[in-house]
């Protein structure tokens, strides 16, 4: 492995012990300048917002809506660097609970596993390393395309007890070893899945390729599916973390059931929207799956 990208590390880690209100200013007028200098991002933004719905009808209230979720991008991506270089425990500190997290103990104690889902919503990556340091917990990711920033990734993200798996089969199997010990293991529900691996399902008024696999995994092992929502808390006051766990088993049916999960995210998004991740390819498919959505 080259040097360089543990010295990318140490860089990193210097720019970590910044104030979060500093990394928050300067995400924000760097998610500005990206929304204006970037014309692929900007579309795909807009582009999501209306087909979403949730900014309304009028161009400029769109335009508005999704400046201020670019703002919140850049906040997000350089929040993470005091999570995964050297402050997590300062992050923790900035964690505000309310009663949802007890309700959340009976579900780890019954022992058929818990499943946390996060969607690209507010601090998702608070959220996952909050896990890490509460609990021994399995997580997936997908590699990323830049082979030098995988170790990166996976040195930020390997905090506390947390368990890092690939997006692969072998990840899958490790998902469901963890569960079956009666553990917790975090995904990402709204990432889009592998061809194969994934249905044409409802999202926010638009067909939005869905995983199978959180519903194949409680029919396998009986766990706890719960939600988590990292709302980002303004003038860097911090992060409000809620648990919202889904009390009935999903359906057999893998339409049904991921028509059942994306409505639940539907419901935990809309509580801070323009923190939603708008910019991501939520909406791409596999080439082979054909752009319709399945019928009931």
């Amino acid at each position: 492995m080259p040097f360089w990208p543990w010295l990318v590390v140490l860089c990193l880690r210097m720019l970590a012990r910044l104030p979060l209100s500093w990394l928050h200013r300067v995400g924000a007028i760097g998610g500005r300048a990206v929304f204006s200098w970037s014309r692929k991002m900007r579309e795909r933004l807009l582009q999501n917002v209306r087909g979403a719905g949730i900014a309304g009808d009028k161009e400029e209230d769109v335009v508005r809506f999704a400046r201020a979720c670019a703002v919140e991008l850049g906040k997000g991506v350089l929040e993470i660097l005091p999570l995964w270089f050297g402050r997590a425990a300062d992050m923790m500190a900035r964690i505000r609970l309310d009663s949802s997290w007890d309700a959340v103990q009976p579900l780890l104690a019954a022992g058929n596993g818990v499943m946390f889902l996060t969607p690209h919503l507010g601090g998702f990556e608070v959220a996952g390393q909050f896990l890490a340091y509460h609990m021994i917990v399995t997580i997936m990711y997908r590699r990323p395309r830049i082979a030098w920033l995988d170790p990166v990734l996976r040195y930020g993200r390997a905090q506390g007890r947390a368990q890092i798996t690939t997006a692969d089969t072998r990840g899958v199997r490790a998902l469901l070893k963890a569960l079956k010990r009666g553990e917790a293991i975090g995904l990402l529900p709204d990432q889009v899945p592998a061809q194969g691996h994934g249905i044409l399902v409802d999202f926010f008024g638009r067909p939005a390729y869905t995983t199978t696999l959180i519903g194949k995994l409680q029919q396998a092992t009986g766990a706890a599916i719960v939600v988590m929502c990292t709302r980002r808390l303004p003038d860097a006051a911090g992060f409000e973390l809620t648990f919202h766990p889904i009390s009935k088993p999903l359906p057999v049916d893998d339409a049904e059931a991921a028509r059942a999960l994306n409505a639940f995210q539907e419901g935990i998004i809309r509580r801070c929207p323009e923190q939603y991740l708008w910019s991501y390819n939520r909406f791409k498919a596999p080439n082979e799956v054909p752009p319709q959505v399945e019928s009931s």
